[in-house]
Formats: structure tokens, C-alpha cells, sequence
């Protein structure tokens, strides 16, 4: 049956099968009743001769119309009863097979009827029971013969009539078959009716099948609620789901409509090419047609862009997959809007490559540490740098393996303080640490947590403040160096007015006294004394601030052997002296006098510090500033110097001692043996040279003793300069040249007026600088001026540098000595400096003073 998608056998009610043979017996009645007339016929025709086979056939005919087809018939004597005995068993046999074949089929449709798994009754038209199978006997939980006659409403549903929508109801009414879901006995049952009729076509009842849908009806309202779920989760995905067939979009969820921004209807009767951006539509319809082809090699997932409405394009992630689609093939697509995610990507890559580049390019040092073993997990290339590690080895290291053993405790107490939760240092940390060739530099450290790589680190952004140090100690030298210079300054200014004074009034009686008459030998005494407290000052002066003196190209090797020449003369026995100089080395712009004084220094120093004996080893050469150097000392400057060395074997100087040594007043000695500055007038020295000096101890590749190196910057000139002039010779005299005279100091101006008259010029005086500027401009305007002005810087009223610019505004070609007390540099800037034509340092010859002012009057004759 169609409606049941199972074959069903139509069984006949067994009178109706019998009517068939029910008739052929009726026949057979007929044909013995006719035999029978026909043998009282014949009875009466032929006599008393056939009545014995008669009563045998007669009998014969009684026993098979009982049913009793197998006795044999005695055949009767005459022929033609003889042919009718063949005919009546031949009949018979074929009676008793007939019978045979039908109860066979009947068993047939029995079995039949009971191995059918669903529950069949044969109902009559008022719904009894005719018969019922054993699937419905079992389903009533009762026998067939216990069934047979019952109301099927009354065993199924429990009730006194048929129930609303009965199929047996509708089907006696209808006269066709009906089906109908129905729920009794806990169970779903899908029941079908179908018609019975008679041989005349008239209805006599149903055939009523019942099916257990239980089972199917649970799976479809779990199918249904799949379905619910899935249709929920699809309509509320975050994801874009469709369906792709032929070219076209078959199915959208919302999520697809919020994408795009077209409407189901247009994404759906569109080629969905229309909705992809021309710069990726080729790559998308390509693997889309090699999906649908089966092409297992495609990625899972990939990028492209989306046209919205207005020409808008979106990123989306696609992550296809084949399937069948109303049983053809077609794609199922999630598409992820992931046009946020790029941006926050880039803006995060761009993010990390500018952390990358300043981390890489940052002039600190940054690496990272885990904690707590402190292994290196990262370092930048200025760490590997200030450590001197190339980045392979940094990662080998724990931060313990570069600390001085002094450093590790109060680090690592540090560190563990904070893994116990007490914060970190906020502001840098200052540490000592070794460097891969085994030198110690000073860092600043900044540290935090951080996560890195999914662990808790440490991060430190490192500083080397080495250089910083150093330069800072250098400044505060300066510093301390400078105050001592203007202290010492002030002292010597009046120190040396005093000596000007003195010493003037001595030449000027020198003038007046012939050399041989009684006095004169006392005048040269008082002059040399002059000279030898000059020489104190100076010294003095020295202790901060070295004046630049006269100096002219020299060649070291000289300064040295005479320093040696020296030192043999004043130096114990037990004390030897080793020269070891290199020829040909370039001339340096020095003062021979104070580079003599800066070696005796040197020397003596090495000569305390062995006093037991030993050997000082001088040495020159040509020295580079490599990096190495620089390293140490970064305020040396890169490029070629002449190098003085200074060697001794002595006890050497104490780690903590040596960034002191160049301290004035800085002494180890005990008291009476020294005063501490010896080295700090030395270091001054070379300074005001533009050099520089450096201590070591021990020297290299020696375990005691001190090395002293002087570095000069060699001179720009390749040949011995002309030697200086004589300076026996008489100063030269003047021709009526008029001079203005400006100190603050009465016999200086009285012995400056006599010295200048007496040799041919006209002198005037004032006390101040207000003075000399008035005197000045007066001459100019009377047409008598001024051929050349001596200015005293320290002056009351309007010092010595105020008049000079005062000068200098009215007349710039004005002839400006300056003669002062004072270093010439402590008073006088660049711009003064340069428009002065000479700075003479009381106290001064007066010579000098004449031949200066000769020099810059130029020759009278000439003029």
C-alpha cells in the first residue's frame, strides 16, 4: 500500500474460498441424484442384476460427500458401470489434491498474517473483532480467542464508542482508506483503515493496521528542537553564514544582511561574484569552483574583501566547506567581519615596531630577566654594547655573572624583597659592573615587572654613566680648582702691585746708577728678589689655573733630557733613571719650563714612593685614542697625541686613591713630606696645554708600581722654528710718542712715568678707568692724541676692561697694553682679548714693557 510503503497481502474469508468448492460438490450431489434416478431406470430396465452395483456406488457417493475421499470403490461388474467407477475416483483424487492445496494456503496466509510486525485486526462494520494477528495480540496483551468478537474501541482506548476522527468511523463512511495518528496505550500509533467488501461489492468491515510510531515521533520532536536550536544559532551567530550553489547565495542568515547591506532578496538573485572586491574576486570564484572540484590542498580558511552597499569595502575571514544542498553540491560559508581585527592589528604591529625600533635603537641598554634564577631573556644591541657581549652570549647569562662579588648581596636582597611584594625602586638604581674584558663600569637601572612571552620578567633599562662620572669628578675638580684660582688670583694681584712697585723704583735707580758704583750690586739684588717672588706667585697662580706663559713649538725628548740631566744630580744612588724615546715624533706647543716642572713632579713622586730603590723608566712615542681608551676616558678626545710616560716600581697607589691624586692638597704622605700639590699643579699644567694625564696602578701586565702617561697634542708645523731673540739687548727707546698710564696703584703710575719719560716718551696718568676714558677722548678731540694706553684691569670707580671698551667704541685702532696682577685670562674675554695688542703680568721688566711698546709703535725712523 502506498500509504503504508509496505506490501499487504488481501486474505479471503475461508467460506468464500470454499463457495468454489462447495459448488462442485452440489455438482457432484446433482450428478449422484441423476445417477441415482438413472439406476432406478435402469433398476426397473434391467431388473435385480444391477442392484448390488448400485448400492456400492450409492454408498460410495455418501462417503465422499462426507469428506471421506480416501476408501477405495469396489468397481461394479458390468462396463459401462465399470467406466463411471473410473470417473467418480479419478474425480475423487482430484477433489482430495484441491482440498489439500487450499488448507496449504491456508496455513500460508496464517503465518503470513502473523509475522507481520505491526498490529492487524479484521474488524466486521460494527468494529468487533474477526480476527487479529499476533502483533496485535501481543500489543492487546490478550489471546486471538479472547479478542474475537470485542469492540476494538473498548480494548484500545477504554471507551463505550468509537473516539473523535476514528479511521474505521471515516472509513465505513467513505468507503476508502484513511489514516490518523493516534495516541492510547502509551503509545503513538499511526493507524490505517482500509475497506473489506463481499463478492457483490458490498462493505463488511476493515482491515485495521496500526504502526508504533513512538519511537519516530520522539526522534522528529528531537529533530524538531535540533532544528529550533540550530535555527537559533544561526540566526544569532556573530558570524555571516550562507549557502553558495551554481554562482548564487541560496540561503543568508542576518548576520549576512548586516555585512553586506543588501536586502535576502538582492544577495539571492545576484551572482555573489557581484558582492566580492575586484582585486579579490579571481582568487575567491577560483578556489570556490576547486572546493566544489573536491581540492583538498586549499587553505580552510583566508582573507578578502567585501563590497557593502555604497561601494564600502569590508575584510572578511572565510572559512568554506563542501556539502549538498537540496541533494546538489554547494558550499557552506562563515564569514567573520574582520575589518576591526586588521586595523587593531596594524595599529598593534605598528605599535610594536616602533617599541622594537626604540628598543633597538635606544642608547640604553634594556634587557630582560627571569625571576628568579635571573637568566637573560632578552637584551638590546646597546646592552650588548655597554657589556661588551655579543647577543648570543648575554642569553647565557644570569645578571649575578656580571656584578662584583661587593654587589651581589645588596642586589639580591633587593630582588627578593620585591618577590615578596615590597615595590620596586622608581627611580634609578646605581650598580658597579663587569664588562666581558673583566673592567668595571657604573650603570644606572631602572627596573619593573613586566610580562613577557606569557611569563613574569624583569625588565631594567640600563644607562652606563661611567663617562657621566668621570666627567662629572672632572668638573668638580675644575671646580675646587677654580675657587683655589680665585682665591690665589686675588692674593697675587695685590702681591704682584706690591712687587711692581718695588721693583719699578729698583730699575729706576739701576737708570741712575752705573754699573761698579756703590749701591748698584744691592739694586740687582732687590731686582732679582722682585723676580723670585714673581716666580712665588706664579706658582701660587699655578695651583688652579696655569697662565699660558710663552710657548713655542718643542720636542719633548729635549724637555726629557734635560729633566734627566736633573734628576741624576739630585737623586739617591739607590735610584736609577732609564730613558727609552722614540725619534722623530712631531713638535708639541708647550712651555719647556713648566713641561720640566710637571716631569720633576713625576719624578719625584716615583722617587717617595720606592724607598727602598728602584727604577723610574721614562719613556715617548706617538699615542692613538682608540675606542679602548676612550672606554676609560671618554672626555679624551679621538686622534694622535705625543705621549711622555712616567714608570716607577714603587708600592703603587690604593684603588680607591686614584681618582684623587690630581685633588690639590691631596696627599698620602705623612706629615712634613708633603703638601699635596705636586700633581694637582702638574694635572693644571698639561691642562692649560690642552692635554692630558693619566694614572695607573699597577701598570699593565705589572703587579705593583704606577704608570703616569702625558698625552700633548702635537703641533701643526714640521721644522725647528727660528731661535728668540737676545734678550740682552738695551731696550729700545721712544720719539715723543704720547702714552696715557691707568692704575689704581700711585707708585706704579710714578715709576711707569719715569721709566717711559726717561726713554723718550710723553707720559700721563690718571688713578681709574672713568679717568682714562675722559683723558682719552679729551686728546683725540684736541688733535694731540693718546699713541698708546696702559690699562691696570683692577681699578676703583670703572675697572681696567670697561675703559678698554670704552677706547676701543671712540677709536678702534687705539694701541690697548693691559698690565695686571691677574692671570691675563681671568679678567679679559675672547672679544677684549683679541683687541688687545699685549697683557703684561706685574710684576714685569721694565724692558719688556719698553721693547712691548716699541714693538707695537712700530720703528720711528719708518714712521
Amino acid at each position: 500500500m502506498p500509504e503504508l510503503d509496505w506490501p499487504v497481502a488481501v486474505i479471503e474469508s475461508e467460506s468464500h474460498v470454499m463457495a468454489s468448492t462447495m459448488g462442485l460438490i452440489a455438482a457432484l450431489l446433482v450428478a449422484i441424484a441423476g445417477g441415482v434416478v438413472l439406476s432406478l431406470v435402469m433398476a426397473f430396465t434391467l431388473g435385480q442384476e444391477f442392484l448390488g452395483p448400485l448400492r456400492l456406488l450409492t454408498g460410495a457417493f455418501n462417503r465422499i460427500s462426507q469428506g471421506q475421499y480416501g476408501e477405495k470403490i469396489s468397481p461394479p461388474g458390468f462396463r459401462e458401470l465399470g467406466g463411471l467407477h473410473r470417473a467418480l475416483e479419478k474425480m475423487v483424487d482430484e477433489i482430495q489434491k484441491r482440498e489439500e492445496a487450499l488448507g496449504e494456503a491456508a496455513k500460508t496466509w496464517q503465518r503470513t498474517f502473523d509475522s507481520v510486525p505491526d498490529p492487524i485486526w479484521l474488524l466486521d462494520s460494527e468494529q468487533r473483532i474477526l480476527r487479529v494477528n499476533q502483533a496485535g495480540s501481543l500489543l492487546l496483551g490478550l489471546e486471538e480467542k479472547e479478542l474475537v468478537g470485542k469492540h476494538c474501541f473498548q480494548l484500545v482506548h477504554n471507551t463505550g464508542s468509537p473516539p473523535v476522527g476514528c479511521p474505521h468511523v471515516m472509513t465505513m463512511k467513505s468507503g476508502e482508506v484513511q489514516t490518523s495518528e493516534q495516541t492510547a496505550l502509551g503509545k503513538t500509533l499511526l493507524v490505517t483503515t482500509a475497506p473489506i467488501r463481499d463478492s457483490s461489492g458490498n462493505l463488511t468491515g476493515c482491515v485495521h493496521l496500526a504502526k508504533d510510531i513512538t519511537e519516530r515521533k520522539q526522534m522528529e520532536e528531537a529533530l524538531r528542537q535540533s532544528e529550533e536550536r540550530y535555527r537559533l544559532v544561526v540566526e544569532n551567530a556573530q558570524d555571516a553564514i550562507l549557502v553558495a550553489q551554481d554562482g548564487f547565495i541560496k540561503f543568508v542568515n542576518p548576520r549576512v544582511l548586516d555585512l553586506i547591506g543588501f536586502s535576502e532578496e538582492e544577495l539571492t538573485t545576484r551572482p555573489f561574484s557581484e558582492f566580492i572586491s575586484p582585486e579579490d574576486r579571481p582568487m575567491v570564484m577560483e578556489r570556490y569552483k576547486r572546493r566544489l572540484q573536491g581540492d583538498k590542498t586549499l587553505p580552510r580558511a583566508y582573507r578578502f574583501r567585501v563590497l557593502r552597499a555604497a561601494n564600502e569595502i569590508r575584510w572578511v575571514e572565510i572559512r568554506a566547506v563542501p556539502i549538498l544542498w537540496e541533494g546538489r553540491q554547494a558550499t557552506l560559508n562563515f564569514l567573520t567581519d574582520i575589518t576591526e581585527k586588521l586595523q587593531s592589528e596594524e595599529a598593534l604591529r605598528q605599535s610594536e615596531e616602533r617599541y622594537r625600533s626604540l628598543v633597538e635603537n635606544s642608547p640604553d641598554g634594556i634587557f630582560m630577566a627571569e625571576v628568579p634564577s635571573t637568566q637573560v631573556t632578552f637584551v638590546n644591541n646597546a646592552m650588548c654594547e655597554i657589556m661588551g657581549y655579543s647577543p648570543e652570549e648575554a642569553l647565557r647569562l644570569q645578571i649575578w655573572d656580571v656584578l662584583p662579588q661587593e654587589e651581589i648581596p645588596r642586589l639580591r636582597s633587593l630582588l627578593e624583597e620585591a618577590l615578596d611584594g615590597k615595590p620596586l625602586p622608581q627611580g634609578p638604581i646605581s650598580v658597579k659592573a663587569l664588562r666581558k674584558n673583566g673592567s668595571e663600569i657604573s650603570l644606572e637601572v631602572r627596573v619593573a615587572f613586566v610580562y613577557y612571552q606569557g611569563r613574569q620578567v624583569l625588565q631594567a633599562v640600563v644607562r652606563d654613566v661611567t663617562e657621566q662620572e668621570l666627567l662629572q669628578k672632572q668638573l668638580q675638580h675644575s671646580q675646587r680648582m677654580q675657587a683655589l684660582g680665585t682665591l690665589a688670583g686675588g692674593v697675587a694681584h695685590e702681591f704682584n702691585n706690591l712687587l711692581a712697585s718695588i721693583q719699578g723704583f729698583a730699575e729706576l735707580l739701576r737708570f741712575t746708577i752705573q754699573e761698579g758704583q756703590e749701591g748698584s750690586e744691592y739694586i740687582s739684588e732687590i731686582i732679582s728678589s722682585c723676580e723670585r717672588a714673581g716666580n712665588l706667585t706664579a706658582r701660587m697662580l699655578s695651583l688652579a689655573r696655569v697662565e699660558a706663559g710663552e710657548r713655542y713649538p718643542v720636542k719633548v725628548n729635549q724637555v726629557i733630557d734635560s729633566t734627566q740631566r736633573l734628576l741624576s744630580q739630585t737623586l739617591p744612588p739607590n735610584i736609577n733613571v732609564e730613558v727609552n724615546l722614540k725619534d722623530e715624533l712631531p713638535f708639541v706647543m708647550a712651555d719647556p719650563t713648566q713641561l720640566n716642572q710637571v716631569l720633576l713632579n713625576l719624578a719625584l713622586n716615583a722617587r717617595d714612593a720606592m724607598p727602598q730603590g728602584g727604577t723610574i723608566r721614562f719613556a715617548s712615542g706617538l699615542s692613538v685614542s682608540d675606542a679602548e681608551l676612550r672606554s676609560r676616558y671618554p672626555y679624551i678626545p679621538s686622534g694622535s697625541f705625543v705621549e711622555i710616560s712616567v714608570k716607577d716600581q714603587g708600592v703603587g697607589i690604593p684603588k680607591e686613591h686614584l681618582e684623587r691624586v690630581f685633588e690639590p692638597f691631596f696627599t698620602t704622605k705623612e706629615a712634613g713630606k708633603g703638601t699635596g700639590l705636586g700633581l694637582s699643579v702638574s694635572y693644571s699644567i698639561i691642562k692649560a696645554h690642552k692635554g692630558f694625564i693619566l694614572a695607573q696602578s699597577p701598570p699593565p701586565s705589572e703587579e705593583k708600581g704606577s704608570l703616569f702617561r702625558v698625552l700633548l697634542p702635537p703641533a701643526e708645523i714640521t721644522q725647528e722654528p727660528l731661535s728668540r731673540r737676545d734678550q740682552g739687548v738695551p731696550p729700545p727707546l721712544g720719539s715723543g710718542e704720547r702714552v696715557l698710564v691707568a692704575d689704581d696703584e700711585i707708585r706704579i703710575r710714578e715709576i711707569l712715568k719715569k721709566a717711559l719719560e726717561t726713554h723718550g716718551y710723553r707720559v700721563e696718568t690718571v688713578p681709574d678707568g672713568e679717568k682714562a676714558v675722559t683723558a682719552y677722548l679729551r686728546a683725540m678731540n684736541s688733535g694731540e692724541p693718546f699713541q698708546a694706553v696702559i690699562l691696570d684691569l683692577a681699578m676703583p670707580v670703572r675697572d681696567g676692561k670697561w675703559a678698554m671698551a670704552r677706547i676701543l667704541e671712540s677709536d678702534p685702532q687705539a694701541n690697548v697694553i693691559v698690565a695686571t696682577g691677574y692671570t691675563e685670562e681671568q679678567f679679559l674675554g675672547q672679544e677684549a682679548d683679541l683687541k688687545a695688542m699685549a697683557v703684561l703680568r706685574k710684576p714685569f721688566d721694565i724692558s719688556i714693557l719698553l721693547k712691548t711698546l716699541r714693538d707695537i709703535l712700530g720703528d720711528p725712523q719708518e714712521n
